[in-house]
Formats: C-alpha cells, structure tokens, sequence
C-alpha cells in the first residue's frame, strides 16, 4: 500500500494528536498512532485508554486502503523539521516497514497491526447534542481551569461543569475557595443536562483545537463526551459524580463597590508577589479615593506596598486576598477595568469585567481570607 500526503499537513495534526498519548503506557500498542486509509483520505487515532482523539486529512494521492501503527515518537521525530512537500509513504505488511521518501531522502521504520487499539466510544441514543462557537468553548474552558480543585478526594471539583441549557451553556471551574464561571449565549442544545469533564480533555480541547468562526459539536450521555471541531474529534470519559450547587454561592447583594483599571492592578500585584507569605495573603485596605495594597511577610522580614486609584461606593473596608488566585483571575479576563462587588471581610467577593464580551458573560468570585487585626 502506498499514498502522498503533504508533510505540514501531517505533522501538524501528529503534533496536535500527541498531547492525547502519556509519557509512560501500561498497555504498548498506546504509544502508537493508528492510521487508517480510506477512500483517499486518512484517519489518524492517539488514545491514553479513557481519551481518544480522532482527525481526518486529505491525502494527495492514495490508490489502495489500509490500517497499520506506527510508535509515535518516531514518526513525529522523522516529519517534524521536514519542509512542506509532498512526502510518500509505501506501507510494507509483510516485511512491516514504513518507508517514506521525501526530496532529498528517506527514512525507514517499523509498523504494527493496530489489532488490540481501544475502539472510539460510542454514545447512546439518549445523547444530548450542543452547539456553539469554537471560541466560546477554548476561552471558556480557559477561564474555568483556573479554578479546578486538585484535591482527588472532591472528584467533582477536580473537573469543569458544562451547564446545559437550551439557550446557553456555562462552564464552570471551582475549588471551594474560588469560582470562575464562563456563560455562552450564542450555544444551543437539544437538551437541558449537567455533566462534569476531567482536567485532561478539558486542556486537550484548550491546547489542541484551533480558533475560528467555525461551530463545535458536543454530544454527551451519562458517561461519555465527544467534541467535535473541523474534522477532529475528541471523546472522553466523564466524572460520575455530583457537582456541587455553584449558583447557590455566586452573592447578589455586595453593597461595596470597587472599580479598578485590570492592567494595573494585575501588575502591582505582580510585584508584591514575591514578597507575600506562605499564605499568598494581600491586604486589600479601599477608601473611597484609593486602593493600598501590602504584603508582610514576618518570616523572612519582607514587606511590600502598592498604592493605585479607583472608583469606590461604600464604607472603608479591609480584606485579605490570595495574591496567585487573584493573578491568575485578573489574567483571563479581556476588560479594560474589573469590577469588585464586595459585602465584608468574611464573605464571597465578586470579580465582574466591565465591559463584558460579546454573547458572554464572564464571573469570579474569590472567599477573602483572614486579615490580622495588626
């Protein structure tokens, strides 16, 4: 069997399979990509056992059909720096070798049977079918992997909810101690349904799927998922477990309003990390004038102030933040200025974009941690 196909073409979609396949393999066959020729035109496979990510390409030329596995470091070595240009493959099953000829060479290696490859998963008749815009889904899927628990005695937490509603869908991202919540209204299911994805998927999606005008297709049951985006298809298993009642803790009523530009607040805090505790903790002191952040650090006798204006309505107040949480919130959003709705020290603080993008809503919330009366 033989058949040419441009080599940009194919390493960029090995590259992007890649992140699918593990460092380390209980099962060897796993370690391989599968490809099947059909009809001139070529399906590759990569699966961890739970993942499996599945991507179409068309070939430039291809007169027979086959399946056969290759090890996939040593395809991915063999066309990573190769120039664009077609390359030819001639696919031996007798002596099960791969040669493939390029301008000014060859390389040869061996192939496998793929007999013994997981089987993409099929969903049932029940399925749920969403759809929205693939960048609704990667910036989504971005903001709430901020906030994920990495406690595996929570499993729920440790994933990222897709809220299902007939006229949007949110996804959310928690840990007890923080939230951050992605709204699209530009989605549309068949269905109104939870379910939880794993970590892993989730950052396959974000890293692997390109942006573009182009719609994704979600269809999920009770165990499984399928992403499906422009000729690549990711299915995953779900999270069997209850997710936790994220509505219920988002406050609507914080009195205490702080408008901040995002950029510099984000820098100051920056600057002011390096010299914050064990705890990470920053104190937020606001007046109606003026924000003051400071760090103390008593261990390493490390101190650290920053002074920057903002729009306040409300009563001085004093909160404790997490500095990393706080960075890492102030970076996935896009607004010019941010939003705090706060009510006390004890209590939720709401983090809102200003300007909020378009067919979306963004939401943070962050529980303020304890000040000393110091």
């Amino acid at each position: 069997m033989n058949f040419t196909i441009s080599s940009t073409a194919l390493s960029s979609r090995l590259l992007a399979l890649a992140k699918v396949i593990p460092s380390k393999n209980t099962q060897l066959i796993l370690s391989d990509f599968v490809f099947d020729i059909n009809d001139g035109r070529m399906t590759i496979k990569a699966s961890d056992g739970e993942n499996m990510m599945i991507s179409s390409l068309d070939l430039i030329d291809a007169p027979e059909n086959g399946t056969f596995a290759i090890l996939s470091e040593d395809i991915i070595n063999a066309m990573r720096t190769l120039p664009e240009q077609p390359v030819y493959f001639d696919i031996d099953f007798e002596t099960r070798q791969a040669v493939a000829k390029y301008m000014n060479g060859e390389f040869v290696m061996p192939i496998e049977s793929a007999e013994g490859y997981p089987e993409p998963t099929t969903l049932g008749d029940d399925a749920v079918t969403v759809t929205m815009p693939i960048e609704h889904l990667i910036d989504g899927l971005t903001k709430a992997l901020v906030a994920p628990s990495t406690d595996e005695i929570r499993p729920a937490m440790c994933g990222i909810c897709f809220d299902v509603k007939s006229d949007h869908t949110t996804m959310v991202g928690t840990d007890g101690n923080r939230l951050m919540l992605s709204k699209s209204f530009d989605a549309t299911s068949t269905a109104e349904q939870l379910f939880i994805l794993p970590k892993k998927p989730a950052n396959l999606i974000r890293t692997t799927f390109v942006k573009s005008e182009d719609q994704a297709t979600i269809r999920f049951d009770k165990n499984n998922a399928e992403f499906a985006v422009d000729g690549t298809t990711l299915t995953c298993r779900l999270v069997d477990a209850r997710y936790p009642n994220y509505a219920g803790v988002i406050p609507t009523n914080n009195p205490n309003l702080l408008t901040c530009h995002r950029v510099t607040m984000l820098t100051a805090l920056k600057r002011l990390q390096p010299f914050c505790s064990a705890s990470s903790l920053v104190s937020y002191k606001i007046d109606e004038s003026a924000l003051r952040m400071m760090v103390d650090n008593m261990d390493f006798a490390k101190k650290g102030t920053e002074t920057m204006m903002c729009d306040y309505t409300g009563r001085q107040i004093t909160i404790g933040i997490n500095c990393g949480f706080m960075v890492e919130i102030l970076q996935n959003m896009e607004s010019e200025e941010v939003q705090f709705q706060i009510s006390d020290a004890t209590r939720a603080i709401l983090i809102l974009p200003t300007e909020q993008p378009e067919q979306r809503e963004i939401i943070a919330l962050m529980m303020p941690l304890l000040v000393s009366a110091n």
